[in-house]
């Protein structure tokens, strides 16, 4: 499990946390987000988190992949910055519905010079 860990699988750099933003009753996941992000680790490939991040916040990090859910209407692959392409990854829609498309994508491994 990637679970606030820096994991490696292959060549490939991940780093994934439960972290999300919110006020529900039971606190599910949520606490202090530069807390959780300041032991990130640089030159990462895959950021991984339960709910969407500040872009500010994402451009600084500056990971290849940015995969996160939570946030049913956000569901698809945007482009942020030159360099981060980020996945909503949830199936549901915003009325709990498995009606979005899993995405499927490949991350090449950086070729070392």
């Amino acid at each position: 499990a990637v679970d606030d860990a820096d994991e490696r699988f292959a060549p490939l750099r991940f780093w994934g946390t439960p972290w999300s933003s919110g006020t529900s009753a039971n606190a599910a996941f949520q606490g202090d987000l530069e807390e959780c992000l300041r032991v990130v680790p640089s030159r990462l490939d895959v950021l991984m988190t339960h709910g969407p991040i500040p872009k500010e916040r994402l451009l600084q990090l500056s990971p290849r992949l940015y995969a996160f859910g939570h946030h049913h209407e956000m569901h698809g692959v945007r482009e942020i910055g030159r360099s981060t392409a980020t996945i909503c990854s949830s199936i549901m829609n915003k009325k709990y519905n498995p009606l979005n498309l899993p995405i499927v994508i490949d991350v090449m491994h950086r070729q070392v010079k």
